[in-house]
């Protein structure tokens, strides 16, 4: 598992925060892996068994009525399956 961590500016009206990957909404519906939580403290993009198509540039964008503010661009490599390997010296 994977995660993303934003902490979104104070504002007031308390910003909405949306996460983006690649220029484009995070599609957490037909991604059943993705999961997005929000609190007014926090933002996070939970990652479950990730796979090379979830790598990507991530943004996270905290907007109200008077404005928008966007976080750096945090770029995820996902490089292949990870795989514990056991090794027994007998």
């Amino acid at each position: 598992m994977l995660t993303l961590r934003c902490k979104p500016p104070v504002g007031n009206p308390s910003p909405a925060v949306s996460w983006w990957k690649d220029g484009h909404p995070v599609d957490t519906h037909n991604n059943k892996r993705l999961l997005v939580k929000s609190d007014t403290n926090s933002s996070l993009v939970i990652i479950r068994k990730a796979k090379l198509a979830d790598g990507g540039d991530y943004s996270c964008v905290a907007s109200n009525l008077v404005g928008r503010r966007e976080s750096a661009i945090v770029k995820l490599n996902v490089y292949g399956k990870f795989m514990r390997r056991i090794i027994n010296d007998f």
